[in-house]
């Protein structure tokens, strides 16, 4: 038996060398070219469409190079055991109108590189029509678009003028690296086990990507600059509402990035849905290390998913209080956002559970209860100040990690995926980041963090009564009401703590807005237990001594002393026993973006009614008497520890300058870096210095230098080759 099988290889792999040593190259002319030429380039066969029409006969591994002009309609068929290239001749531009793959027969092992699809005339709905006969076809480095320039357009072009890009269907397709612009959907992937990966899709009106297969991975690819037409939009949409209840599985979405507008100033702006799945049942898929940039409240948005993934990624609404004239006038002056990470189950006897929601940086979340195990997830508030704190340019979309936010060193090394958006090993340091990217810098020295109190800062009432309204600007403490007391329980998220650190200081502040009817005694500040969420509890509250909960750590007796009014801080030695109680919760387990609670409350076990005194809130609308707690990060003093960093470079493609890069460079001694970039022909397309940026760092951006085409690259530093991607 096993000389039977090498007997089969042996045939195999030599029928193979053979045909690739009788491959052959021809050239295809629509303008001049004649079906009885020999193909060559000074002789060449006429449009494709007509040589694929002819009795022509290809073989494995030859190649058709298709000239300037548009070469039809042409029809794909044939099962080949190696590859047949059809590929745009070097210098030339050759156009496409239609292409039908395995539309009468099976079609297998066809590469089409470098060609354009486009045309506003077809009949067809898509440039390019995959049947289910179909398996192995790469399309690479092609363009897609229904006109190069639609600066003359208006509403109704939009609606009526746009086709779309790619129905595919089949099975084990390669679509990479591809641009897509100016379409109704770019791709939509009714086939199995595909990779879409590294496309750049652009000015849509209906769908980047619409996924109605099963075990497909969407890797790498950029979708921005929705065209509003009334249609509800989204970048990336799992299953179709004319197929409600039907079942996707197995599909994966790694560091895919989008975003609805670069510009307000861009025509038929409105929010866009993000990667949603509503119309279906949703087993098994991974959603790992993408980017959203929206309006729209559906940022990850999946009902009715179970035994699923959804870790690492950034889902971020920085288009604050933006107003949509496009919009019907009903829904003109609504308030979008924020953008959120939702999962539910919706209709009858569905559910979503088993799910696996970890590591996140978003705006917003909301979760049915039993919808699996939730971890590590930070809220990032859609403020300017908040933005600011965590991001290093996110008005250029650069949503890089500041040093030392929230978000660095919080995530859950067991969960996290191994290599971030830009495929840089996770974790740099210990513990791997919140959100889609590892990459974060922490210098020596201290640093200091100021923790803004989280929102659900809540008044709670003696005797298990209830707040009737929570969300208060102001919070009240003592005599609250009729025959109760109250307490103010402020929640704070814990920072990160870098490997070799600990929390040098703390200083903990609020404003006292007025003394109402001068309420005996005085107000004691605790420390509770931490919590994963920011919920506050009933069991939270408590009034009197201030050792009389055990439960809670006494950090400062008469917090206000002799204030009457303003800021109130704690004192010297509030702040020594702050930093150890802050220093103590590290050592007990607690993680950044685990949550602290202070309390305020009153030191007699009974205060008289409306005798109290009243506190500006997290929800206040003077940002600078909201509660803040200050920390010091600094290096422990007595352990020396030495600098380890390890060479790291991180290439990014860049997202709002189409053809652009950026560079990274972590731990490297010299004053500035040579390097040079080359296509996959190992050819120079172009070369600079990257210039140092702080102590072990250098960076670089190529903007306004040069604008590449959508392809694989190599960045070359010192006989050293990285691969990286270009949108």
């Amino acid at each position: 038996m096993k000389r039977i099988n090498i007997l089969v290889i042996y045939l195999i792999s030599t029928l193979f060398f053979t045909s690739s040593l009788q491959a052959k190259t021809y050239f295809c002319n629509p303008t001049n070219g004649i079906i009885e030429n020999p193909g060559t380039k000074d002789l060449p066969w006429p449009s494709l469409q007509d040589v694929l029409a002819s009795d022509k006969q290809l073989s494995p591994g030859d190649t058709l190079f298709l000239m300037e002009g548009n070469h039809g309609n042409p029809e794909i068929s044939g099962i080949n055991p190696n590859y047949i290239y059809i590929y745009a001749a070097p210098g030339h531009n050759p156009v496409i109108t239609h292409l039908d793959i395995a539309k009468k027969e099976p079609a297998t092992k066809w590469h089409l590189k470098n060609i354009t699809f486009s045309g506003e005339n077809s009949e067809q709905k898509e440039f390019v029509s995959f049947y289910k006969k179909s398996m192995f076809i790469k399309i690479e480095e092609c363009n897609f678009y229904s006109s190069d320039s639609t600066s003359s357009w208006d509403l109704d072009d939009w609606k009526n003028k746009t086709k779309s890009g790619i129905l595919l269907e089949g099975s084990r397709h390669n679509i990479e690296h591809n641009s897509f612009n100016n379409l109704a959907t770019a791709i939509n992937v009714k086939a199995n086990n595909c990779t879409i990966k590294g496309n750049k899709i652009t000015a849509f009106t209906n769908f980047g990507i619409l996924c109605e297969g099963n075990n497909n991975i969407f890797i790498n690819n950029l979708i921005k600059n929705h065209v509003y037409t009334g249609f509800n939009a989204a970048a990336f949409k799992a299953g179709n509402s004319a197929t409600p209840n039907a079942s996707f599985r197995k599909n994966i979405l790694l560091g895919n990035v989008i975003v609805d507008y670069t510009s307000p100033d861009k025509k038929h702006i409105a929010p866009l849905m993000g990667i949603v799945g509503f119309d279906a049942l949703y087993d098994g898929w991974v959603i790992e290390n993408n980017l959203i940039v929206t309006d729209h409240w559906h940022g990850i948005t999946f009902f009715n998913i179970k035994n699923s993934l959804i870790i690492n990624n950034t889902v971020i609404d920085p288009y604050i209080d933006t107003k949509y004239p496009n919009l019907k006038k009903d829904l003109q002056t609504k308030s979008y956002g924020p953008v959120r990470i939702w999962v539910a189950a919706k209709g009858e006897n569905n559910e979503s559970v088993n799910n696996h929601i970890v590591n996140n940086l978003a705006s917003d979340y909301f979760f049915d209860d039993s919808v699996g195990y939730i971890s590590n997830n930070i809220k990032v508030a859609s403020t300017y100040d908040e933005m600011d704190k965590y991001f290093e340019q996110w008005d250029y979309l650069n949503f890089y990690l500041r040093d030392s936010c929230l978000a660095v060193n919080a995530g859950d090394n067991r969960y996290a995926p191994k290599i971030d958006a830009n495929g840089t090993k996770r974790p740099l340091g210990k513990t791997v980041n919140t959100g889609a990217y590892e990459y974060s810098f922490i210098q020596s020295g201290d640093q200091i963090l100021q923790l803004p109190a989280e929102k659900t800062d809540q008044e709670i009432r003696s005797k298990n009564q209830k707040a009737d309204w929570l969300g208060q600007k102001s919070i009240r403490v003592g005599g609250s009401g009729t025959n109760f007391d109250a307490a103010m329980i402020i929640p704070f998220a814990l920072p990160p703590l870098p490997d070799g650190f600990i929390i040098k200081s703390a200083k903990f502040s609020v404003n006292l807005e007025k003394i109402d009817n001068s309420p005996k005694g005085s107000i004691n500040l605790h420390g509770l237990i931490p919590r994963k969420i920011p919920t506050v509890l009933q069991t939270d509250y408590y009034q009197g001594d201030v050792m009389g909960d055990l439960n809670a750590r006494p950090i400062q007796p008469d917090f206000l002393g002799k204030e009457r009014g303003g800021m109130v801080q704690t004192s010297e030695e509030g702040n020594k026993v702050l930093a150890s109680y802050l220093n103590s919760l590290y050592q007990a387990g607690s993680q950044g973006g685990d949550y602290v609670f202070l309390r305020l409350s009153p030191n007699s076990k009974d205060v008289q009614d409306y005798h109290r005194w009243v506190f500006s809130s997290a929800n206040a609308d003077d940002f600078d008497k909201r509660p803040v707690l200050e920390v010091v990060l600094g290096r422990i003093e007595d352990v020396e520890k030495k600098e380890n960093i390890v060479k790291t470079l991180i290439v990014r493609p860049d997202i709002l300058y189409d053809g652009n890069f950026s560079i990274n460079a972590i731990g490297f001694d010299q004053k500035e870096i040579n390097f040079q970039v080359l296509n996959q022909h190992n050819k120079i397309v172009h070369q600079d210095i990257i210039k140092k940026a702080g102590k072990n760092i250098h960076k670089y951006e190529s903007k306004g230098q040069i604008e590449l085409k959508t392809g694989k690259y190599n960045l070359k530093i010192n006989n050293k080759l990285q691969k990286f991607m270009v949108w």
